[in-house]
């Protein structure tokens, strides 16, 4: 697999609230990398968590945490996607 690196949709990404708390500043957390720096990188499964969120999902694990906070992340992720393009559509 090789990356999909998108510096407008991790700006569209990063514009958005929590998913978690609602509230910003967030980063944009990948559900699809490997590592810090991966080369296995893929900016389209980036969803908006806030660092303390961004963190525990990495420490507790996807299923704890979606179980957790009632999410289904790989859904907010093709949302996002969805309304991204939908946008950019639209503008043309």
């Amino acid at each position: 697999m090789s990356k999909i690196i998108s510096d407008e949709y991790l700006a569209f990404i990063r514009a958005k609230p929590c998913l978690v708390s609602g509230k910003r500043p967030v980063d944009a957390d990948h559900l699809s990398a490997r590592g810090f720096g991966s080369g296995k990188r893929n900016d389209f499964t980036a969803v908006p968590l806030q660092r303390k969120y961004h963190s525990e999902r990495h420490q507790i694990g996807d299923e704890k945490f979606q179980a957790r906070y009632n999410l289904n992340l790989w859904r907010c992720a093709a949302e996002l996607l969805y309304e991204f393009f939908l946008e950019r559509e639209e503008s043309k």
